[in-house]
């Protein structure tokens, strides 16, 4: 189980403090980062702006139908037989542009691609932000449990410097045992101040995801429990499969080819169905007259300006091929990288595990000697400082595997619960 022990390990340094507030669970925490991230927000402005292209692109598949309408008077001589006349015209008309249906559908498959790769943008700021939080949590946790073992180890040589300094007034040490303890007491004040700035970091960072005020205090508390870890090759699978990057290569990729058949086709004729009745009170024509036509436009000359166009186009689709190939190369070093660190933590988690249980039996015995009067107070220092070091190595590769996991979920395209 990935996270199974972290409760052991935090209990086991005392480091549940709350904060007098509700807890934060890790949902909680990236359903909030996801809800009020900038990143996540912009993203989503950007889907719901090319959807509304989309559409408009759809749109422009159908028939344009334009009508229109005029009114005017108009004063004229006539030679035979002389006279003057003023004569009102009226004219109304419809004009249906009719599309080309292959154009319309390149420009509706262009749209729909660059809504695709809108939408893996997307998702690619939805799994960073729900990694970074996820990530950050851990490392909340990671540093109050490092604040707790520095607390405890600085308390625990204070207890230390009394009991010598109670000895040697007893006459069974010698003065020389105060020094060591003393410098040792030094250093365990250091490391606390240490972990506190650790601690102060780490929450200056989730509260910038959350964007909460940098130094509100959070409380946190772990999951249940944690699934086993995924297999290599499902893993690999599904981030080729579910990749941001990839999913967005592929989009652009067909963009492209959209764009090519576009910029061959940007001279195309333009047909168009027209029809008019025109209404006159003048004498010299007729009073009212019908018309029908289809219009055809056809360009004849452009400078080259075409030439280039398609020229472009061809270059842009080499360049979205070669990027989906360089991005499918990407996400398999990533996750293989991410597999092996996966791997690697499990590994120091069960080696550190075994070295805190080894180092606590000894630091027992250490105590008990000392306590019956048959070691230094350099050997219960010297246990002390590795069972310390023992308990800050396994929280430590326990949050390590913890986020391994994260980052795997990530690559396969698993937010965060």
């Amino acid at each position: 189980m990935i996270i199974r022990s972290i409760s052991f390990v935090l209990a086991l340094l005392g480091a549940a403090a709350a904060y007098g507030q509700q807890p934060l669970t890790l949902s909680d925490v990236t359903r909030e980062a996801l809800a009020r991230n900038p990143s996540v927000l912009l993203a989503k402005q950007r889907v719901t702006e090319v959807e509304g292209r989309v559409k408009e692109m759809r749109g422009q598949g159908s028939p344009g139908i334009v009508a229109g309408a005029s009114a005017g008077q108009s004063h004229g001589n006539l030679s035979d037989p002389p006279s003057a006349n003023t004569f009102n015209t009226e004219q109304a008309s419809l004009t249906v542009n009719l599309p080309n249906s292959r154009k319309a559908q390149a420009a509706v498959v262009q749209a729909e691609s660059q809504l695709a790769a809108a939408r893996a943008q997307l998702t690619r700021a939805t799994l960073d932000i729900s990694f970074r939080s996820t990530s950050a949590f851990y490392e909340v946790l990671r540093a109050k449990g490092g604040v707790a073992i520095a607390t405890a180890n600085r308390d625990q040589i204070q207890r230390q410097v009394a009991d010598t300094q109670a000895r040697i007034d007893a006459g069974d040490v010698p003065p020389a045992d105060l020094l060591k303890v003393q410098v040792s007491a030094a250093q365990s004040s250091a490391a606390f101040q240490k972990a506190q700035s650790a601690y102060h970091s780490s929450l200056q960072t989730l509260n910038s995801l959350l964007v909460h005020p940098l130094n509100e205090e959070v409380a946190l508390v772990l999951p249940d429990g944690g699934a086993a870890g995924p297999k290599h090759d499902d893993v690999l699978s599904a981030a080729l499969s579910a990749s941001p990057d990839v999913l967005e290569a592929t989009a652009n990729l067909k963009a492209a080819e959209a764009g090519l058949s576009l910029s061959k086709r940007a001279n195309d004729p333009a047909l168009s169905l027209q029809g008019s009745y025109t209404k006159t009170t003048d004498p010299t024509t007729y009073s009212g007259t019908s018309s029908v036509m289809l219009a055809l436009s056809l360009p004849i000359f452009d400078g080259g300006i075409l030439g280039h166009q398609i020229a472009q186009a061809k270059s842009q689709l080499e360049q979205a091929r070669s990027n989906l190939s360089l991005a499918k190369q990407s996400v398999q070093l990533q996750t293989e990288q991410a597999y092996l660190d996966f791997v690697s933590d499990q590994t120091n988690l069960a080696a550190s595990s075994e070295t805190l249980r080894i180092a606590q039996i000894s630091f027992d015995k250490a105590r008990q000697s000392y306590d019956a009067g048959l070691t230094t107070t350099r050997d219960v220092l010297d246990a002390q400082l590795a069972l310390a070091q023992a308990k800050s190595d396994t929280a430590n590769a326990q949050f390590d595997l913890a986020i391994a996991h994260a980052r795997l979920q990530q690559l396969m395209g698993i937010a965060a619960p």
